[in-house]
């Protein structure tokens, strides 16, 4: 069987990124942390680092071990200070991955005041309009807008249902006139979100159900701030969800179109690896994403 304290000696030498620093938090000497790593690696019969004078990298064997031990190390504490009746309150590092968009309009703010209100807890947030699966990389969760994930072997906790509309500025209004039936997207320039200018269509929820329109567009981006200044800036029409388009909306600088029509409702949810006993930062926050996100109007 596994020592655990090799295991924890091993995680802390990751974690720190050398086996002196992992000593220091450990209360160890470095040569004790790396005798203990050396016994894991025999019992194990692998090669856990790549060791030089200057640096000390993970082997494949290595990270491997670490994406599962680290979960299953946390359990193991969260276990204990369940059973001892420990303080409750969250600590350690949440890696934490989210879209780029809303991730730099609301969740890095969320996130400032989660620490706040646990000084324990350090973050490290990655933003990427691209869905990351956790248990592939090391994430403890991540934050999706989208539809519910199907056989993913996620743990997932919806927070909100997010609208979103077709809009334009009001100049570009005036330019082509009313814009009421689905059939003026072939000829109206668009500004279509996605990598692919082949054959674009925006999905909309209508008077009869869910339609695919076909739309005419020049300009394609993944990214919805960029879409969203062409759309203020008068080059096209826009199909975006009311996080980023909502200021725009209420300031007047853009407008609803098509107003019979709408964008399907997508969700925003909280992914995490499965666990009998969630950590305490999971826990967290669930309460706090529900507190900060779960009333309000988007």
């Amino acid at each position: 069987m596994l020592n655990l304290n090799h295991i924890q000696n091993f995680l802390a030498v990751v974690e720190a990124g050398n086996f002196a620093a992992a000593g220091r938090k450990l209360g160890l000497s470095r040569a004790q942390v790396s005798k203990s790593v050396s016994a894991l690696e025999d019992r194990l019969s692998v090669q856990l680092f790549h060791r030089t004078t200057r640096s000390v990298n993970l082997s494949t064997s290595g990270a491997a071990l670490y994406e599962r031990m680290r979960y299953i190390v946390a359990e193991i504490n969260e276990t204990e200070r369940m059973i001892k009746g420990a303080d409750p309150m969250p600590k350690g590092t949440l890696r934490i991955g989210a879209p780029l968009t809303f991730g730099k309009q609301h969740i890095g703010p969320a996130l400032h005041d989660f620490m706040a209100l646990y000084p324990d807890v350090r973050v490290e947030l990655s933003l990427n309009d691209y869905f990351v699966d956790p248990l592939a990389t090391g994430l403890d969760a991540v934050i999706r807008i989208g539809d519910p994930l199907l056989d993913s072997g996620l743990i997932d906790h919806p927070i909100l249902s997010m609208k979103g509309y077709v809009a334009a500025s009001p100049e570009f209004v005036r330019k082509h006139g009313p814009i009421e039936t689905l059939d003026q997207l072939k000829e109206i320039p668009c500004l279509y979100y996605g990598d692919d200018l082949r054959n674009p269509k925006w999905v909309l929820d209508g008077p009869t159900g869910q339609v695919k329109a076909q739309i005419y567009s020049r300009y394609c981006c993944n990214n919805g701030e960029t879409l969203l200044s062409g759309a203020v800036e008068g080059y096209g029409l826009v199909a975006l969800p009311t996080f980023i388009i909502g200021p725009a909306l209420q300031s007047g600088k853009l407008q609803r179109v098509l107003c019979d029509y709408a964008m399907p409702e997508r969700q925003l949810m909280l992914l995490y690896p499965p666990s009998r006993h969630p950590s305490a930062m999971i826990k967290a926050l669930i309460d706090f994403m529900y507190d900060r996100f779960a009333d309000l109007p988007y």
